[in-house]
């Protein structure tokens, strides 16, 4: 057992799902039976190959051997749904452990979060994250930001707002991917103000932003015409946090200097990129 184990654990850890499987029936056709460890451990191999049909393959297997699944199980098998993409398939895993009296944990929830995330459920999400806390289970920085970022993908700036606040009042400290996200948020809706609000506020708590957080806010300067707001965030990237921008960053400076007619501007910006060898 201790060979199969080692074994099926370094598959796990490479992603190397289809040995993982193969040494798994190996184990299931000679007198080792496998125990429920190991089917977490090949079901996390699966995962992390993206292939999360095989997932309730192994789960019939396990039930066929008259084991329980644990919560590790689940959690391998609701990760390797998020990872595929597979958010109404999580949720089904979800309501399988009610079944077998395991009760999801937080790296559970996290897990199906972001499978709603990544589909773009920002409704399903929510409901998971609140589901979660009625279940006296203590959200961590993870949660929030997998929640966020729902929001984000469907413009719900105040959805995203709400949650940051509640970080503060759950004292789960926020960093540089919950302000992205959320600064992006209120991009996308049109609340230019609210974002550049918000990376202040991160300077203040002493993050740096990071390009993708510029990005964002610049975005959002760039969906109410503040080209000058725009410009200002460029320069301060350039000179105050030496973050390089890409292509991303000068595209929607660039775009917010042309809805504000000012073509000297954009045409500098582009030269500033031709310089730096930033592609359009």
């Amino acid at each position: 057992v201790i060979t199969y184990s080692a074994a099926i654990g370094a598959c796990e850890t490479n992603g190397r799902w289809p040995h993982a499987l193969g040494l798994l029936e190996a184990m299931r056709n000679s007198a080792v039976a496998p125990d429920v460890t190991l089917y977490s451990a090949v079901i996390s191999s699966c995962g992390r190959g993206t292939e999360w049909k095989r997932v309730f393959n192994v789960f019939e297997m396990i039930q066929l051997d008259g084991l329980l699944p644990s919560a590790i199980t689940f959690s391998a098998a609701v990760s390797a749904c998020e990872k595929g993409e597979q958010w109404q398939q999580a949720l089904c895993l979800l309501g399988m452990m009610g079944r077998y009296d395991v009760l999801p944990t937080v790296v559970t929830y996290n897990a199906a979060i972001s499978a709603c995330e990544k589909s773009t459920q920002w409704q399903s999400a929510l409901c998971l994250f609140e589901v979660m806390m009625k279940n006296i289970l203590v959200p961590d920085v993870i949660s929030y930001n997998a929640t966020i970022s729902a929001c984000e993908k469907d413009e719900r700036w105040l959805e995203a707002a709400c949650l940051l606040e509640l970080m503060w009042a759950q004292d789960v400290v926020p960093n540089i991917v919950t302000y992205a996200a959320a600064i992006s948020a209120c991009g996308k809706a049109f609340r230019w103000q609210q974002a550049l609000g918000l990376l202040e506020l991160m300077r203040r708590n002493e993050l740096v932003p990071n390009v993708i957080a510029y990005s964002a806010a610049i975005s959002a300067c760039e969906t109410g015409a503040k080209w000058q707001q725009a410009l200002g965030l460029l320069e301060l990237m350039w000179y105050g946090d030496s973050v390089p921008p890409n292509s991303i960053t000068y595209n929607a400076a660039i775009s917010a200097c042309e809805k504000g007619q000012q073509w000297e501007q954009t045409l500098r910006l582009l030269e500033v990129m031709r310089r730096d060898h930033v592609d359009a």
